[in-house]
């Protein structure tokens, strides 16, 4: 809609799609679940903190691979079907990355967070994997519900 000496109006709609299977906002967790953080950023790591904070949950804060595998390792199997592992894809100097891991530890819940996350190599990735992905971007606005009965 235009008027003279007034300006334009331009309406723009967008069709509402489905978020990909990949891809979530919410995050179910209890009371016995045990949070990894795992990502090379010391400022990352301070956000992820402070997302956590508020939730009463034990979480766990790693800046390299082989601390946070140390700590799986040592950690007794029961407790293990409780973890939910958020893991960096890029770990800096270390040639494996966040995908060779979380593929590696299929057993525990876990999601590749990342810049990469609009690259369709990325996302062909999770998804021929069955994996989740969360963009790095977003991480503030996940939402974390305690489904403990």
């Amino acid at each position: 809609k235009s008027e003279l000496n007034i300006g334009t109006e331009i309406t723009i709609t967008f069709p509402i799609t489905e978020d990909p299977a990949w891809f979530t906002r919410k995050i179910s967790y209890t009371s016995n679940t045990v949070i990894a953080i795992l990502d090379d950023s010391s400022t990352i790591i301070m956000l992820w903190q402070r997302i956590l904070a508020n939730l009463d949950i034990s979480c766990k804060y790693f800046m390299a691979v082989d601390d946070f595998m140390e700590w799986y390792d040592n950690t007794d199997n029961e407790q293990k079907k409780h973890i939910i592992l958020f893991a960096d894809y890029d770990f800096g100097n270390v040639n494996s990355t966040g995908l060779d891991l979380v593929l590696k530890l299929k057993d525990i819940t876990s999601y590749l967070v990342t810049n990469h996350a609009e690259e369709s190599w990325m996302q062909n990735a999770v998804k021929d994997n069955n994996l989740k992905l969360l963009p790095k971007k977003i991480i503030e606005h996940l939402e974390f519900i305690n489904i403990t009965k």
